[in-house]
C-alpha cells in the first residue's frame, strides 16, 4: 500500500505541473507572432497533454479486468473479485477458508 501510495503521489504531482504547463500555454497563446511559435507551442501542448494523459491513467485504479472473470470463483480477497460478491458471501468464505493460499495467490 506504501508504495502504490507514493506513486499515486507522483503522478498526481506529475499531473499538476502539467495542468499549470497547459494553463501557461493558453496564457501565452495571444503573444504568439510567427508561425514557428505556433509549431513549437503546439509541439508543446501535444507532448504535456500526453504526458497528463499518462499520468491520469496511473492513477485510475486498475482492476485487472482481463482476467478477474476466470479467477472470481476461487479468490476473493483481491478487491476487484470481492466486488463480485456480497458483504455476507465475503464474511462465510473469510470464515470457513484457510487465507495462507488466498494471500500467497
Amino acid at each position: 500500500m506504501d508504495w502504490t501510495g507514493k506513486v499515486d503521489g507522483k503522478a498526481t504531482f506529475a499531473l499538476t505541473v502539467q495542468a499549470a504547463l497547459l494553463g501557461a500555454a493558453v496564457v501565452l497563446l495571444p503573444d504568439i507572432n510567427t508561425c514557428l511559435e505556433y509549431v513549437l507551442l503546439g509541439g508543446s501542448v501535444i507532448f504535456v497533454a500526453a504526458g497528463a494523459v499518462c499520468a491520469a491513467l496511473i492513477v485510475a485504479s486498475q482492476l485487472r479486468g482481463k482476467s478477474l472473470a476466470g479467477e472470481t470463483a476461487s479468490n476473493f480477497i483481491y478487491f476487484g473479485h470481492a466486488r463480485k460478491r456480497g458483504p455476507e458471501r465475503i464474511t462465510r468464505e473469510l470464515r470457513q477458508t484457510d487465507l495462507t493460499e488466498q494471500l500467497a495467490r
